[in-house]
């Protein structure tokens, strides 16, 4: 794992790095890969992608999916200027901007040094092959380990149909035997198709970079660079292309100041609070680590002024004590800066990815603040105890966040499904499809989702496969007690109309009431 530098963005983690940092780290990712053999992700993030993203609300997300995958990837760079404005703005300031659009060419250059192979997926029929002979001819010795223009299909009930043909792709971009994955089909559906196939890809290292292809073709012209480095770039692309654009980037634009306006004014009034009523702010703001080896737990007190200085060395700690639980106690904190706030996500992402748990205690008012307004309170309510003296009776495993389950019941004509934990891609395959389909047969089927906490596009596909056998037998399937971001997730999907959705499910009233 690499250890990171990164801060959040209202909830999305940005690394700190230079083009020559994040360059140097995709290489380190691909070693990284031969010691672990789990693919890794590297995504570049601009104003459109975070817009993607959130929602006019703090309270919830837009793309629930497309939020995780973020949060979960090896590496996320910041793509537009505007986010690195905003680092600058509320005093965490990136190094630079790091565009995918620009980091293929340099990628592409020092993986002639190192021997490595790279394949093109994306863009339209024709582009991505035109973009791998201009990249030869520019780096000679580039191996191109092949090219493919898909037709991809990330929403609706054709998602269905396209799992057949990822396989397909998949074994073909397998058996490339490519290093990196340069993946161009836009967000959020370049993020989506890497994740509804991670667990099959074979390539040490795949990165999203969009329309970066018919760049290099020129199929698309660049800004000149005066306007790339002073955040211009869009203007250009208005100006080239008004009657597709104009809306988009007004849109965007207006939908992220909202967002972020707050956020920034929290982070200069709390700043102001701690200069004027205290000398805190100029004070040590290392955090106190203590390891306590009786109660397999790492617990980190933060200072009254988190910042980036307080997290500087916690890593090793967390690292070399794989086998306790984390606890970070906040009872002393009046403000976090952007790289403590990443830092709370990438700690989130690495005790899920391990089955760890991960605690947060002490939370005042004016942090619990700070974390919702800056899209954080999804997190802090997941880990969030207000009892530290009990936290220890409570670490250990986590499995239950991560792992899927699933129970089935039939009862006069009705049969009933419950779901429980998170279905993703990585837990799809523990349903047996067939035998829940052949149960359903012509029966009536209603589908609780009570204990289900997540679900991603490829878990979609469960509920598609009912809802096609009950159509066969003119019947629709209901679903009830869907979380806010699950039902997001339906809506986002254009699945939402294919079934019937009720509140809450009570079998005897629900038989007696006739409602099927």
């Amino acid at each position: 794992m690499l250890k990171r530098e990164c801060i959040s963005v209202l909830g999305i983690p940005i690394d700190n790095l230079t083009m020559t940092e994040a360059v140097d780290s995709v290489f380190r990712l691909i070693d990284d890969y031969r010691e672990s053999d789990t693919p890794k992700y590297v995504a570049t993030v601009n104003v459109d992608f975070i817009t993607n993203t959130i929602s006019w609300s703090s309270e919830r997300s837009r793309h629930p999916e497309l939020l995780d995958i973020l949060r979960r990837a090896d590496l996320v760079t910041a793509d537009g200027m505007p986010v690195v404005w905003i680092s600058r703005l509320m005093g965490s300031p990136l190094k630079e901007r790091v565009a995918g659009s620009d980091m293929l060419p340099f990628i592409s250059k020092k993986a002639v040094e190192l021997n490595k192979s790279i394949f093109l997926f994306g863009a339209r029929p024709g582009i991505a092959d035109n973009a791998a002979k201009i990249l030869m001819e520019r780096y000679p010795g580039l191996k191109i380990a092949g090219t493919y223009s898909p037709d991809i299909t990330t929403e609706g009930e054709a998602m269905l149909d396209s799992l057949e043909e990822d396989r397909k792709i998949v074994t073909m971009i397998n058996q490339s035997g490519a290093d990196i994955l340069f993946i161009g089909l836009g967000n959020p559906k370049q993020e989506i198709w890497f994740n509804r196939n991670r667990d099959n890809i074979r390539v040490p290292v795949s990165i999203g970079v969009g329309g970066s292809f018919s760049f290099i073709t020129g199929d698309v012209s660049r800004a000149p660079y005066w306007m790339q480095r002073n955040g211009l770039e869009w203007i250009y692309r208005i100006y080239k292309d008004p009657v597709r654009l104009w809306k988009r980037y007004f849109i965007s634009f207006f939908k992220l100041g909202f967002s972020i306006l707050l956020p920034i004014l929290l982070h200069k009034t709390g700043r102001l609070i701690l200069k004027i009523g205290s000398q805190k702010l100029y004070t040590s703001n290392r955090a106190t680590i203590n390891v306590r080896t009786e109660e397999k737990a790492v617990k980190l007190k933060m200072p009254c002024n988190a910042t980036k200085e307080s997290i500087s060395d916690v890593w090793s700690f967390i690292l070399n004590n794989k086998d306790s639980s984390f606890v970070i106690d906040l009872n002393d904190t009046r403000h976090l800066d952007l790289y403590v706030m990443g830092f709370l996500v990438d700690v989130w992402s690495y005790c899920n990815s391990i089955n760890k748990s991960m605690f947060m205690t002490g939370i005042k008012p004016c942090v619990a603040k700070l974390l919702k307004y800056n899209r954080l309170w999804d997190i802090v309510k997941e880990w969030n105890q207000n009892d530290s003296v009990n936290i220890t009776e409570k670490t250990g495993d986590v499995s239950d966040k991560t792992s899927f389950s699933y129970t089935t019941s039939f009862k006069e004509g009705l049969f009933k499904i419950e779901l429980f934990g998170r279905l993703d891609a990585a837990n799809i395959t523990k349903i047996d499809m067939q035998g829940i389909l052949e149960s359903i047969d012509d029966n009536n089927c209603v589908i609780n989702l009570k204990g289900l906490k997540f679900v991603d596009s490829t878990g979609l596909t469960f509920f598609i496969k009912i809802k096609k056998h009950l159509f066969l037998h003119n019947k629709i399937p209901f679903i009830c007690n869907a979380n806010k971001d699950i039902m997001q997730i339906f809506n986002i999907m254009k699945l939402n109309s294919l079934f019937k959705v009720i509140a809450d499910f009570d079998n005897d009233k629900f038989l007696s009431r006739g409602s099927i």
